[in-house]
């Protein structure tokens, strides 16, 4: 399943917002030569676009622009990488040895963390 409420062109014209990157510089590396602004807002004010298209410009501002289009949003895997010292580890290993009833707990705790 996919999201159809995606509107792509406010997402590309916040893109290049967060980049600063101007219309005319975009237009410019789209390969754009003449009527380049009408190109560009065309692009901006669009609610879908070509898929080549988009390829191009997610490879252009280096920024997944399809993955606006799942469901669900991707986990950031950096988010996800747990810094614990191994010393820590050991230690939770070793109480959850001792009571299995302390998993569900530690769990939890873990969860809301």
């Amino acid at each position: 399943m996919y999201r159809k409420d995606v509107d792509i062109g406010s997402i590309i014209k916040r893109v290049l917002e967060e980049k600063n990157i101007k219309k005319t510089a975009f237009a410019r590396l789209l390969g754009y030569e003449k009527n380049s602004r009408k190109k560009v807002y065309s692009i901006l004010n669009s609610k879908s676009i070509d898929t080549h298209q988009l390829i191009q410009i997610s490879e252009i501002l280096n920024y997944p622009f399809l993955d606006e289009y799942a469901k669900e949003k991707p986990i950031n895997r950096q988010i996800l990488q747990i810094e614990t010292k191994p010393s820590k580890i050991e230690e939770i290993v070793a109480e959850l040895s001792k009571d299995k009833s302390l998993i569900i707990t530690k769990l939890t705790v873990c969860d809301r963390n």
